[in-house]
Formats: structure tokens, C-alpha cells, sequence
């Protein structure tokens, strides 16, 4: 799920770590579906971004930086 939606936005890992506010290693293991269980706050931020279309994301990261 993640990964798809990384490559559908054309997002590198550093960059959707830094608009989910959680670390490059978090997104990883995320991806790889390593039987982590991720803190309710980042599925809903997860679940935020994924319903932005691209533009918006890249402006959010933008800002962020």
C-alpha cells in the first residue's frame, strides 16, 4: 500500500517520512511489511496524504522544508 502509493506520487522515501513526520526507516519497514505495528497518528496522517493528488503533496513538502 505504501509503496504504491509512493511511486503513484512519485515520492521518495525521505520525502513522505518528512510529511508523515516519522523517520526514512519508518516508511522502509512500512513498505517491506516487517510486523510492525505504527502509532495510530501516522495511519491517519497516511490516510490524509494519500487522499491529496500529487500537486498538493509536493506544495506540503515544500512548506515542510
Amino acid at each position: 500500500m505504501v509503496s504504491r502509493f509512493r511511486k503513484r506520487t512519485k515520492l521518495s522515501a525521505p520525502a513522505l517520512a518528512t510529511l508523515l513526520g516519522c523517520s526514512t526507516q519508518t516508511v522502509y519497514n512500512l513498505e517491506s511489511k516487517k510486523p510492525t505495528r505504527p502509532r495510530q497518528a501516522l495511519l491517519a496522517r497516511l490516510s490524509e496524504l494519500r487522499s491529496m493528488g500529487t500537486r498538493e503533496l509536493k506544495a506540503l513538502l515544500k512548506d515542510a522544508k
